[in-house]
């Protein structure tokens, strides 16, 4: 029997190859959460948005090969399987991405509800498969199901309502639904993790990351303290004892 896991990301992919290695495994090579979506599955539509994303995080000289990886996930021929299993968390990338993945594949689709982890006392407020062990995944593995029809067309009407979102960033408000806001949603909490002392510039990401429940990456973040001291909201200055590159401090 052929079966394809897919993951939100390449760390929830590289768990799932070392649980199922009979198995082929596929990830989205964006995360979701980032740029105005795109509205259809069109080459024109898929190009544009990754002009976006890659503007909003200034990763363009990283990631060259991001466009064609998209595209060959949503051109990928989902048909030659005999299962095709959606592995899904509760934060507002892992919904955005369930939702994707039954609006972009047209046939039946299996489900892993990575909300499982709660009843096993998972500790932290949100749960992602990058946060997942293979051990985990061999636990949630038993709860696989069918996906029946009409979730999947409800989840598939709920991406249609996203990717018209005109926004920089979605995350999840405080009901738990996933709305679209400003790229600088975040900066008055950077502002406010910073002191009158310097310190570390990935200190002060990191104090927000926890405080916003890693709702957003570091390198989202990181982008964001250098937009804000462009602009003179954070002083910034090198730290004389590490090595060249290796950072700011935060004023």
């Amino acid at each position: 029997m052929s079966i394809l896991h897919l993951a939100s990301c390449s760390l929830g992919a590289g768990m799932l190859r070392l649980k199922f290695r009979d198995c082929d495994v596929a990830y989205l090579p964006v995360d979701l959460v980032y740029a105005p979506l795109f509205r259809d599955f069109s080459e024109m539509s898929l190009e544009q948005y990754v002009d976006r994303y890659e503007n909003l995080m200034n990763i363009s000289s990283l990631y060259p090969e991001q466009l064609d990886e998209l595209k060959a996930f949503c051109r990928r021929d989902f048909s030659q399987y005999d299962e095709v299993v959606v592995w899904h968390g509760d934060t507002a990338g892992e919904q955005l991405f369930f939702s994707f993945v039954c609006a972009l594949v047209e046939r039946q689709l299996s489900e892993v509800d990575l909300r499982g982890m709660y009843s096993a006392g998972w500790k932290l407020n949100s749960v992602t498969i990058s946060a997942c062990s293979p051990d985990n995944l061999e636990m949630l593995w038993g709860s696989v199901r069918c996906l029946p029809d009409s979730e999947k067309q409800q989840s598939a009407e709920r991406w249609n309502a996203w990717s018209q979102m005109d926004a920089d960033l979605r995350i999840k408000n405080d009901v738990g639904e996933v709305v679209g806001v400003d790229k600088r949603f975040y900066d008055e909490r950077i502002i406010s993790a910073c002191s009158n002392d310097w310190q570390p510039a990935m200190r002060v990401v990191g104090r927000v990351l926890f405080d916003v429940g890693f709702g957003v990456g570091d390198g989202f973040l990181h982008r964001r303290v250098v937009e804000l001291a462009r602009e003179g909201e954070v002083l910034v200055r090198r730290n004389e004892n590490a090595q060249p590159k290796s950072g700011v401090n935060l004023s």
